[in-house]
């Protein structure tokens, strides 16, 4: 089993566009943080850690704009409009 210390090695290909967001972002922090300023790789790696379950499953239904409220206990609750087109559709 995993210790909290584990690490994982990962590789990694991103489309070009999906990575000139992590550059403009870090150019957009160089003039707030000066020589402090992460680079790209940083950032990514940022934005890949100490994340929870469930904020990464509602990030990703958001992305896709998948109709959802929140997810609770594993459960996905939907949004009220999609259950009742839901319901109409089992009713018909």
């Amino acid at each position: 089993m995993p210790t909290p210390t584990s690490l994982v090695n990962l590789q990694l290909t991103l489309p070009y566009r999906d990575y000139s967001a992590y550059t403009k972002g870090v150019k957009l922090l160089s003039p707030v943080m000066g020589k402090q300023t992460p680079k790209a790789l940083d950032l990514i790696v940022h934005t890949l850690c100490g994340r929870d379950g469930k904020g990464l499953a509602e990030d990703y239904l958001e992305s896709i704009q998948w109709p959802f409220e929140s997810i609770n206990r594993g459960k996905t609750r939907i949004g009220r409009g999609l259950a009742v087109s839901r319901a109409k559709r089992v009713q018909t």
